[in-house]
């Protein structure tokens, strides 16, 4: 029954030109993208709960937090996106925010 169903979900993926690929088992050179962004969240939370001098037990808020914050600010690729179609990017909206008592410093150096 299983071989069935994945032949009927790879005709579906066909059929709506989706490519479908596999993943093999113990090979994290494959997972690289998902790592660094793995590694960006935590240490997101690290400094969040640094910061602001929280006790271990709002960990999840604090993760749940960044999580969020990483999501809402703009990517480089999405800056880019919104150059290409203005028409299908709206800008967000920060006005919910509130600050998390996490210390800040604006950096003047530009990239090179």
């Amino acid at each position: 029954m299983a071989s069935t169903f994945s032949n009927q979900a790879y005709e579906f993926f066909k059929l709506k030109g989706i490519l479908y690929q596999t993943s093999h088992v113990g090979t994290p050179q494959q997972n690289v993208v998902v790592e660094r962004e793995h590694d960006h969240l935590i240490k997101a939370t690290k400094a969040l709960i640094f910061q602001s001098h929280l006790p271990l037990k709002y960990l999840g808020e604090c993760l749940l937090t960044s999580t969020h914050l990483i999501n809402k600010f703009l990517s480089s690729l999405c800056i880019v996106l919104h150059r290409l179609s203005t028409s299908f990017w709206t800008p967000s909206s920060y006005k919910h925010l509130k600050p998390f008592a996490n210390l800040c410093y604006v950096s003047t150096k530009k990239k090179r």
